[in-house]
């Protein structure tokens, strides 16, 4: 029966309450698919509309932000488009408050409405009003008001049960007389414009639906199929929409064929002349969710329409798709086992140069060789839509052998035998010890002429300004050696100190030295990070930065003037080198190697 408006309505709701903001408010009006297009008092669109705006007109806390509206909706969920658009201006605070004709209007599901109620919106700050259940959350508070909302929503999933019921019982048996179809008909059918009900042959797509069963039945793969059907011009289902002017989103004419679309069209007995209905079964009533019913349960018309295949060919590309299926699912599941084995030694270490994110670490398995081919991609093309990094993979396998060569650079760096040497040496540098003698001894001679030198100026053999230039002279040779001295003893004292430390860096490096394969607890042990350039170019960050640089300055110090010293098992003495003491780069079999 029609429900009446009740006119001034809003001038019945007492707010005891006055905000002291103003709410950006969105009313929100839904009309079920069952009431859609009828014209009913009580429910109608545009009556949800009036008495929302008149709430909204008749409270100067309320300043309208928008209408959503979601008409021919169901509301025993919140998948609606309007509903979502809300939700996603209330998270962008656009909105703070909601105004509903009922809670029905809102969700019919009670356990649904209550979330938003009861736990949503309050941690959200949003204010919700339903017009002709007298509720505002704002000054419900713990009035009776509030009790009634979870009664209220119980009755409105009922309802909405019972309203399921009645229409599935008004469904099955408009099917029984095969006079219900969807929405559109499939890839190679056009709705009949002369038969109700019906479908007939879609001059510009069925050719191209018997060409992809003919190629299944063939045993040609849909990696063939596609690039067939991308040959000859052939629509994708979406684009074929776009075309008809059923869908008019622009994206859906760039779709291309894959996989799932030739299966889902294969897997349709409506090519073979049927309506078929049952096969995405659910009931609210119930409690049956949608779900993917099996051929037994489906409910067959046969001799509908004109045929696109023969239904012994139809059951025969069923067949091969099972066979498929099966044989798919066992590689991946044999696959699988194999990805599981493969690990990442690099976790946490690897970066892409360009960009700074961190590479992807990709496994990959081929069932045909039975080889692990894991590479590393570029997360910062891989996650951005406009690929603002290149992809720059690279095999992980050339990445470890890259890195395992610059870590017997390392070892060669700093060989065992030279250290051991170096650490034996418990006294002073024979060469330093002699010339620390001779500058000692030129001090003193130093010193002695200087005294003789103010003996001069006292017996008026010297001027004043003889003298004081002399003293110059004499003062400024003086502290340049004992400057120099300074400087050799605190180079011998830290020579001492880091031979004699033996550090952690150095016990690293020595427990490496024989091993051949990289594992994450050789990784964890020596590099810091592992850079990838476009171009396969890696660079390598190793750990015990600043124990190698003291290392670095020591065996400079000592007579090797180039950084990356070349060290000899068989002789004591560091070979001369002509790099400059200003590059830190080692090339590694064409990979340049940071040794930071």
């Amino acid at each position: 029966m029609a429900r009446k408006s009740r006119k001034g309505l809003a001038d019945t709701i007492e707010v005891t309450k006055k905000p002291e903001n103003v709410y950006r408010t969105a009313v929100y009006v839904r009309l079920s698919i069952e009431n859609s297009g009828k014209d009913d008092d009580g429910a109608s669109i545009e009556n949800q509309k009036k008495m929302c705006l008149e709430y909204v007109d008749s409270h100067k806390d309320l300043k309208l932000h928008g209408i959503y509206e979601d008409n021919g909706r169901k509301g025993t969920n919140t998948d609606r488009p309007e509903f979502q658009r809300m939700m996603a201006d209330i998270q962008k605070g656009k909105v703070n408050c909601i105004i509903v004709k009922d809670l029905s209007r809102f969700s019919r599901d009670y356990i649904d409405a209550g979330n938003y109620l009861e736990k949503v919106f309050p941690f959200m700050g949003v204010r919700f009003i339903s017009v002709t259940d007298h509720f505002d959350s704002l000054t419900a508070g713990g009035d009776e008001n509030s009790l009634i909302v979870p009664m209220k929503n119980m009755l409105n999933a009922a309802y909405a049960k019972d309203i399921s019921r009645k229409i599935i019982t008004s469904f099955r048996a408009r099917q029984k007389k095969c006079e219900i179809l969807p929405a559109f008909g499939p890839y190679g059918y056009l709705k009949s414009e002369e038969v109700a009900y019906r479908y007939e042959l879609d001059p510009d797509t069925a050719p191209f639906v018997k060409k992809i069963f003919e190629w299944t039945l063939e045993g040609k793969p849909f990696r063939e199929i596609r690039h067939m059907l991308e040959e000859l011009g052939a629509p994708t289902p979406a684009a074929r929409k776009l075309e008809l002017g059923i869908w008019h989103d622009e994206k859906h004419g760039k779709t291309r064929w894959n996989n799932k679309t030739l299966t889902d069209m294969l897997s349709n007995p409506t090519y073979t002349g049927c309506i078929v209905y049952g096969r995405m079964p659910k009931n609210l009533a119930e409690g049956i969710r949608q779900h993917r019913a099996e051929p037994s349960e489906w409910r067959v018309f046969r001799d509908m329409h004109e045929p696109l295949v023969s239904w012994e060919d139809f059951e025969k590309v069923q067949q091969i798709l099972k066979e498929r299926s099966y044989t798919h699912y066992t590689k991946v599941k044999d696959s699988k086992k194999k990805l599981d084995q493969i690990i990442d030694p690099f976790r946490g270490k690897i970066y892409c140069g360009d960009c700074g994110k961190k590479m992807r670490f990709i496994k990959q398995y081929s069932p045909t060789t039975g080889k692990n081919n894991p590479r590393y991609a570029c997360s910062g093309y891989l996650d951005s839509g406009n690929r603002e990094c290149s992809r720059h993979s690279i095999s992980a396998k050339e990445v470890e052998s890259t890195v395992l060569t610059a870590l017997k650079k390392q070892q060669e760096y700093l060989q065992e035998a030279i250290i051991l040497k170096r650490l034996s040496a418990q006294r002073m540098d024979p060469e330093v010890e002699a010339k620390l003698r001779f500058l000692k001894k030129q001090m003193d001679a130093s010193v002695e002429e200087r005294g003789k030198l103010y003996e001069k100026y006292i017996e008026g053999e010297l001027s004043k300004e003889e003298y004081a230039q002399l003293k110059k002279s004499f003062d400024e040779g003086y502290d340049e050696m004992e400057r120099e001295s300074r400087r050799l003893r605190k180079r011998e004292r830290e020579k001492r100190e880091v031979l004699g430390e033996v550090s952690e860096w150095f016990q690293t490096l020595k427990g490496t030295k024989n091993k051949h394969q990289l594992t994450i607890d050789l990784l964890e042990e020596t590099v810091e990070r592992v850079e990838i350039f476009e171009g396969e170019r890696i660079e390598v960050e190793f750990k015990y930065k600043e124990e190698r640089e003291k290392m670095e300055r020591v065996l400079i110090g000592i007579g090797r003037k180039s950084k990356k010293p070349e060290l000899s098992e068989e002789s004591d003495d560091l070979e001369e080198s002509d790099a400059s003491e200003d590059s830190d780069d080692t090339e590694v079999s064409g990979e340049e190697v940071r040794d930071e």
